[in-house]
């Protein structure tokens, strides 16, 4: 008899103490405020939920009957409650395995969502956290205990947020930072820690924002780095430990956004950087960068009048855009640019160029084969001859002396005899006619090149030392 009594004891206590190992693997959707009262009747122990868990119901007005909920094993999503004040009755959750969606869009807000108070002991998101159509959410103090996202983290559309106070701890996101449309918005206080953003960094129209100075320990963005339409940002200081994007660098429409210091630190690009600035005056800022690996850089500016702060940039592999630049007179500043990488040239709509030859234009429309458009731009720049002839005059140089005559004679017939006033040891000399095609190379010549076999007509010489490259045409009678 005792050991039946033990036993049955032993039940109660399990029954009435212990916690299950999971339940609800299928997930939840709680669609009224009855479901929520009786969660804890309807589904007694059951304290770790394995799949996902939905708050979306016209009637709900408080979550006090979820007190029981530690874990999430996938997804929070709380959106179309119209009569949720607030969420503390998921103040035992400290790990949400999925994502959290707190208002997801328009149609999915949560009109009187003020604070995320019951969010509190929230550590660890192994998702997404996405906070979107929260219209008088003024405060996410409550997420004070995050230090990882390892997915998103969205603020969009929450119109009574002035700044992101309260997320101070969260030092590494796996995913994207996207800020996008919110009009109280003026600073990214509480991002202070964060150093580390594997997607994403998006700032998209965000009215009144002016100050990006807590993103001051980030160092790096594994994809894109996006700052655009944000009318009151005159800045991009507080982004000057970045020193790395993982795909493009993409600045455009922040209309009194002048300077773009702020990307000091910026070194290697992976994909294009298109700045489209009307009232941006130089790209000073820009001076530690040089390597775009596979993309280019697109510049349009009504102000601008060189490209001063791109002298260290050496290497694009993609194109050279130049366009709708009022009062840009000549392109100092990416003559350093190796002219193979560039895999395209446009120069176009800029009324005031009239001084395109550079080295790197210079010598990459000597190139045998090359895609340029060159037009409507001032007399001297408006069209691809008159830059070959300016490059022509000015000769082509890379730390020499300009060497105005390569070789001679110029017209020739037999051969051609090189200068010899290199400075370094001539290790190639090729001949390209006018499909490119490489019809005569020498290694390591002699100064005398034959040209008897080759046929009368217009060609590309090339001539590459230790140092340098030079190409000129060559004229064969």
């Amino acid at each position: 008899m005792k050991k039946i009594i033990l036993i049955l004891t032993l039940f109660v206590m399990t029954q009435t103490f212990g916690y299950s190992q999971g339940c609800l693997p299928e997930g939840i959707t709680f669609s009224n405020q009855a479901q929520i009262d009786n969660f804890q009747y309807n589904y007694p122990n059951c304290t770790e939920i394995e799949g996902s868990v939905t708050i979306s119901g016209s009637d709900i007005t408080n979550l006090n009957g979820l007190t029981v909920i530690t874990n999430i094993g996938n997804s929070l999503y709380i959106w179309n409650n119209e009569m949720l004040s607030d969420i503390n009755g998921l103040g035992n959750i400290t790990r949400i395995m999925g994502s959290i969606h707190i208002g997801y869009h328009v149609d999915g807000e949560n009109p009187l969502l003020t604070n995320l108070e019951g969010l509190n002991n929230l550590t660890y998101v192994n998702g997404e956290f996405f906070l979107s159509h929260n219209n008088i959410l003024n405060n996410i103090s409550a997420l004070a205990n995050i230090d990882t996202i390892a997915e998103r983290f969205s603020v969009n559309n929450c119109d009574s947020l002035s700044d992101l106070s309260g997320i101070n701890n969260l030092t590494y996101l796996g995913g994207s930072l996207e800020i996008m449309n919110n009009r109280s918005l003026t600073s990214l206080v509480g991002l202070d820690n964060l150093n580390f953003i594997g997607g994403d960094l998006h700032l998209y129209h965000n009215n009144q924002i002016n100050d990006l100075s807590s993103l001051s320990n980030v160092t790096h963005v594994g994809r894109e780095l996006h700052i655009v339409g944000n009318d009151s940002l005159s800045t991009l200081t507080g982004l000057n430990n970045i020193n790395y994007v993982g795909e493009d660098v993409w600045i455009s429409q922040n209309p009194i956004l002048s300077s773009i210091n702020g990307l000091n630190s910026l070194e290697i690009v992976e994909e294009d950087i298109k700045i489209f600035a009307d009232n941006l005056e130089n790209l000073h800022g820009l001076e530690n960068l040089t390597y775009i690996y596979d993309g280019g850089i697109l510049i349009s500016s009504d102000v601008i009048t060189d490209l001063s702060g791109l002298e260290n940039l050496t290497e694009i592999n993609g194109r050279l855009f130049i366009s709708d630049c009022e009062n840009i007179v000549k392109l100092t500043g990416v003559e350093n640019i190796n002219p193979e990488s560039i895999t395209s040239l446009h120069i176009k709509d800029n009324p005031s160029l009239s001084t395109c030859e550079i080295k790197s234009v210079c010598d990459y429309l000597a190139l045998p084969s090359t895609n340029t458009v060159i037009e409507n731009n001032a007399s001297g720049c408006n069209n691809e001859t008159e830059v070959e002839t300016a490059c022509q005059v000015i000769g082509i140089s890379d730390n020499h002396p300009i060497h105005k005559t390569l070789y001679f004679p110029n017209p020739a017939n037999t051969s051609i005899t090189l200068n010899n006033n290199f400075r370094d040891k001539i290790n190639s000399v090729s001949i390209y006619n006018q499909i490119g095609q490489d019809i005569r190379r020498k290694d390591y010549p002699s100064n005398t090149i034959d040209i008897t076999t080759i046929e009368k007509g217009l060609y590309l010489i090339k001539i590459v030392t230790e140092k340098s490259t030079y190409i000129q045409k060559l004229i064969i009678q």
